[in-house]
């Protein structure tokens, strides 16, 4: 398994706490990295079962991540947690991200551009800054789905 930069920075992290980078902490975080969204627990557990990892391997790897503050744990309005990767700028801090939740199929898309969480900024006087944002509504493939089933 290949490691990309972010993570040869994270493995780095990691070992600079004094914590051993094993090939469960290399897959949670190959796991996060390649998916582009926030996942659930059950779905990199899902993910990763096939290399032989265990549901509470992968649970103990995500809360030593996140309380490391390597990993975000986000409550996006279903009631699940889903996990990704701290997005971090050249400069250093976090990326504000902004989703999309669909309330028809549960879909989550990431809107977020670098403008995005400034536009939100500059629409939004007295707020200091935005880390996340969650935009609700029906995707267009539900949109059209209702559309072709008619009245």
């Amino acid at each position: 398994m290949a490691k990309s930069q972010r993570g040869s920075q994270l493995a780095d992290q990691i070992r600079g706490t004094g914590r051993r980078m094993t090939k469960a902490r290399q897959a949670v975080i190959a796991c996060l990295e390649s998916a582009g969204l926030p996942l659930t627990h059950k779905q990199i557990a899902r993910a990763l079962r096939e290399q032989g990892f265990e549901q509470t391997t992968v649970w103990r790897n995500l809360m030593m991540l996140v309380e490391l503050g390597m990993v975000h744990r986000r409550e996006l309005g279903d009631h699940l947690w889903r996990y990704e990767l701290v997005r971090v700028e050249a400069a250093g801090p976090a990326l504000a991200v902004v989703y999309f939740s669909c309330l028809s199929c549960s879909g989550l898309t990431p809107v977020s551009t670098e403008a995005t969480p400034t536009l939100l900024q500059q629409s939004l006087p007295g707020v200091g800054r935005i880390s996340e944002a969650l935009l609700r509504g029906v995707c267009c493939d539900c949109a059209k789905a209702v559309e072709r089933s008619g009245p």
